[in-house]
């Protein structure tokens, strides 16, 4: 699946600014097999072309940011990177590498956020050898699995802002391999 073909809308250059992290990526564990997009922006690339969650661009409900959630929208989410594991070095290839992500999700209501958050973590739970195509580079990426780690936790309501919304998250491990470079 290609991101960024939406009808009546052309793909920033700068899909989520700063999506260079390589803090999180491979480099910081001295191996050349580098993602080019964070794990976050390829995950959430992937829940925008389901349209599970939309660009905060479109101005469509559930907008998904990365790695902060702005006061701007009661339904939203965001998504993290978070410490990956290093599993495994398979023969004389590349260690097997988790990506940790984390979703934290804000509704207006217990009900809606409880059955948003089902649904996010119902789809990422079916993933399996998924390609996707990000931004205007076209990158191309393989998201094999997506590991659920902790279930559905409720946070309670947000403290110290007068609308008292409902925060969810979710954890996962990924595991994700660039397939090609086009420039």
């Amino acid at each position: 699946m290609v991101i960024g073909a939406f009808p009546n809308y052309s793909w920033p250059a700068n899909f989520w600014p700063e999506h260079f992290w390589p803090e999180t990526s491979d480099a910081v564990f001295g191996y050349t097999d580098v993602l080019a997009a964070s794990p976050c922006c390829i995950v959430g690339g992937y829940l925008i072309a389901e349209t599970i969650v939309s660009l905060p661009s479109l101005e469509d409900s559930w907008p998904i940011y990365k790695s902060g959630l702005p006061d701007v929208a009661d339904d939203s989410c965001t998504i993290f990177d978070t410490t990956p594991i290093v599993d495994a070095r398979v023969s004389n290839t590349f260690p097997n590498i988790h990506y940790g992500l984390q979703i934290i999700l804000r509704a207006s209501d217990y009900e809606t956020g409880k059955a948003k958050i089902k649904a996010i973590m119902a789809l990422l739970e079916t993933v399996r050898n998924e390609v996707i195509t990000l931004g205007v580079d076209l990158e191309i990426y393989k998201i094999i699995c997506l590991s659920n780690m902790s279930g559905i936790i409720s946070l309670g309501q947000e403290l110290g802002t007068t609308k008292r919304r409902y925060l969810f998250t979710l954890n996962f491990d990924s595991t994700l391999k660039h397939l090609t470079i086009t420039n």
